[in-house]
């Protein structure tokens, strides 16, 4: 049984309305799961929504999370979207639950003037008198949150203030690792979410050293991400089975007082698209460690072993060793040394080409027979287009080095604030597209967009897996742009991505059955 938790409806569908709920519970049960509680966030059409949603945006919400509910008996539960600073909350709750919620959805409008949460206090012991559950997003930011939102702390201080009410925190605060001591800091009626972020398995090792596994709920923030993708985090992390089964459905019927009995059709996977690249050949992974995360590196020798495993062929590996060092050129060749003997590992020289050095670093990995060099405008902050960048592809291209351009990193959101991480996107490449000599060209973390862009540009594909949408869609526009396979491991699992592309929410045999 797989119970997800945490579903809002999309922003458009090329379907009629009446029609999304069946939409998403076809999409879901394609991934094996039972039944989606469901919450109207995204208003459409509505100039009165936004983070503080109108009195008549949310009955306009919660009225069609009613209809597609009853629609859709069994398979989809609603919850009421409120905006506790309206005065007529209370009445939209009422209407709600004579439609048949099941529990309340706090969003972004938490805070009322001069940051009070007391009008979100007010609607906690409604709440807790009704015997309610209450979904509050909870999240932490690199930067500042949204005026309105709440982050982990001030979730854990409403969870005491109100320890009566059945609070679950959605996101588990979004940056798990920044909610390190506070998960344990909350009411005993609390529970957690792990729904919307990266599909980031490490997340429940994190979670359960502070709360047991019965507290914790799956939930995928679909369709805007991915449901098989989200299941991920569960699936695949390095938890007991037993864990595993609770979390992915029986902690969500308890807590929402689900009434059962749950069930789908049996859907095999889709399986992997027609029109998806070469999956032996990998085109963005690291090893080594990644001064941000605790634990071990991966060192190459262990990758080359991974990658066997995986059946992959080549894998065009950055070290993260390089790329915090000064000295690029030594650094470089401290990778190379420790690939040497290795067929599936294939070193990239990480390049700055910012760098006095920079014709000497090309020239060793040219005359050193590296895979190429990889550069990340999105880490150092640099224009991929400006003249030092233009000069550094047109001095690869003498040297015939293949370029790979880094767009994104893990999710800028929650990066360290020592880092000032960009999130690239397509239109930040203008000056490349427009100025860069013809070569060859890898660019990864960004969206691929459907129309070929430069016949000697390739994305990496993972981050069109993350969205429920995103690939099929991508895939059935007919592209031109050329797509190649890249896990982003470590901040993925290394199979992730072709697992998600193949509809399979795991990674061997269904432990739920």
């Amino acid at each position: 049984m797989i119970i997800d938790a945490h579903v809002h409806f999309p922003f458009s569908l090329d379907l009629p309305e009446a029609e999304w709920g069946a939409w998403m519970v076809r999409r879901a049960a394609r991934c094996g799961i039972d039944a989606l509680i469901v919450s109207d966030v995204f208003i459409r059409g509505s100039a009165d929504a936004g983070a503080f949603p109108s009195s008549a945006a949310l009955r306009r919400a919660n009225g069609y999370a009613a209809d597609q509910a009853k629609r859709n008996p069994g398979k989809l539960y609603f919850l009421a979207y409120l905006n506790p600073q309206n005065p007529d909350w209370e009445e939209e709750l009422e209407r709600s639950l004579a439609e048949g919620a099941i529990g309340i959805k706090l969003w972004i409008s938490l805070k009322g003037s001069g940051g009070s949460l007391d009008n979100t206090v007010k609607v906690l012991r409604k709440a807790a008198e009704k015997d309610l559950p209450v979904v509050i997003h909870t999240f932490n930011r690199a930067d500042a949150n949204s005026e309105g939102e709440l982050h982990i702390s001030e979730f854990a201080e409403l969870s005491r203030t109100v320890p009566e009410c059945r609070l679950v925190g959605a996101h588990s605060g979004a940056n798990f690792r920044e909610s390190c001591g506070v998960f344990s800091r909350v009411s005993a009626n609390t529970c957690w979410d792990v729904s919307g972020t990266n599909p980031d398995c490490v997340l429940l090792t994190y979670l359960l050293r502070e709360v047991p596994a019965e507290k914790v709920l799956y939930g995928s923030d679909g369709p805007g991400r991915s449901f098989v993708s989200q299941l991920h985090k569960v699936t695949l992390a390095p938890i007991p089975d037993e864990a595993k089964k609770m979390i992915l459905g029986p902690n969500a019927v308890r807590v929402f007082r689900l009434p059962g009995p749950f069930g789908h059709e049996e859907q095999p996977a889709p399986g992997l698209p027609a029109g998806l690249p070469d999956l032996r050949e990998e085109h963005y992974i690291f090893c080594g460690r990644w001064p941000f995360f605790e634990g071990p590196g991966v060192p190459p020798r262990e990758l080359e072993s991974m990658l066997a495993k995986q059946g992959i062929e080549k894998a065009f590996t950055v070290s993260f060793e390089s790329m915090f060092r000064m000295d690029l050129l030594n650094a470089n060749r401290e990778f190379r040394r420790a690939c040497v003997g290795l067929s599936r590992v294939k070193p990239l020289a990480v390049a700055d080409p910012e760098a006095k050095n920079i014709t000497e670093l090309l020239s060793d990995a040219a005359e050193n027979g590296d895979a190429g060099v990889w550069w990340s405008p999105a880490l150092l902050g640099q224009d991929p287009g400006s003249p030092a960048a233009i000069d550094f592809y047109t001095e690869c291209k003498k040297r015939k080095l293949r370029v790979y351009l880094n767009g994104r990193l893990g999710d800028e959101r929650f990066r360290h604030r020592a880092l000032h991480l960009r999130n690239l996107g397509v239109g930040n490449f203008e000056g490349f597209f427009k100025n860069a000599p013809r070569h060859d060209y890898v660019i990864q973390g960004v969206v691929p967009p459907p129309q070929e862009m430069r016949e000697d540009c390739a994305f990496t594909f993972e981050r069109l897996t993350d969205s429920e949408r995103g690939l099929s869609s991508f895939l059935a526009s007919k592209p031109s742009t050329k797509i190649l396979w890249g896990s982003e491991f470590p901040f993925r699992e290394i199979d992730q991505v072709r697992l998600a592309a193949a509809g399979k929410p795991f990674r061997g045999e269904d432990i739920t059955k």
